[in-house]
């Protein structure tokens, strides 16, 4: 919860030095961690949301090649229908 503090302070410093820059943040679950911790980004994504309205959703994202999203697909599904969290799925890109 303290890097998305850290992170949220930035973007207020950033706005309130330019008021031509609209930030929001979208909290990311790494495909390759474990379910549970992909759980724990989104009740501190939850928990900041009450502190601000900069943090509006979550990302998959990591290596495409390794962990499922069908692993992780319920954790979104519940973000969105429970929390109202904003979903975006990041494919990456690798060499192949």
């Amino acid at each position: 919860m303290d890097y998305i503090r850290a992170i949220v302070n930035e973007i207020e410093l950033a706005e309130e030095q330019n008021d031509k820059i609209k930030v929001r943040y979208i909290v990311s679950i790494d495909r390759t961690k474990s379910v549970e911790e992909a759980r724990e980004n989104v009740e501190m994504c939850v928990a900041a949301r009450k502190e601000t309205s900069l943090v509006v959703g979550i990302e998959l994202s990591g290596d495409p090649r390794k962990g499922s999203f069908a692993e992780m697909q319920p954790v979104f599904e519940e973000a969105r229908a429970e929390h109202g969290l904003k979903i975006s799925l990041h494919c990456a890109e690798v060499e192949e």
